[in-house]
């Protein structure tokens, strides 16, 4: 796989360059974040906002509910936005998008799911890895 730098010059944003940079490239390329560790989590969060998802092939991460009323560290926390995730090799979409909720994998499905919600032994979703989110402008993936 090649990779190159490419700098811009002048009024990029003004002028629209940077979109139609970016809209060439995103035609037949993924973009590579770099990025200090501690900053990734919070990137990502706001990217996908607009439809940037991590490129992944492997099933989202689950852990299980402790007790009612408590999630597991590191669960996901939805938006309103369209959500997908991967269960066994097949895209899921999360039922009911609603900010700040838990996606509960139940079966062959996946909900969205507020803390009182939660029972114990529930299958959540945590970390950002393998999650799908559809922006307001469509879905791009970023890897």
């Amino acid at each position: 796989m090649a990779t190159e730098v490419v700098e811009l010059h002048g009024h990029v944003i003004d002028s629209l360059n940077l979109a139609k940079v970016l809209d060439t490239y995103l035609a037949g390329a993924t973009i590579k974040i770099t990025c200090a560790d501690d900053l990734m989590g919070r990137l990502l969060d706001d990217l996908q906002v607009h439809g940037a998802n991590l490129l992944d092939d492997q099933d989202c991460s689950v852990a299980m509910a402790e007790a009612d009323g408590v999630l597991p560290m590191g669960f996901y926390s939805t938006t309103n936005l369209e959500t997908d995730v991967p269960i066994a090799g097949d895209w899921l979409t999360v039922s009911n998008p609603e900010m700040d909720c838990s996606i509960v994998i139940q079966g062959r499905s996946a909900t969205t799911v507020p803390m009182h919600g939660i029972h114990k032994g529930d299958e959540v979703v945590v970390g950002h890895h393998s999650i799908r989110r559809l922006g307001a402008g469509g879905t791009a993936i970023v890897r």
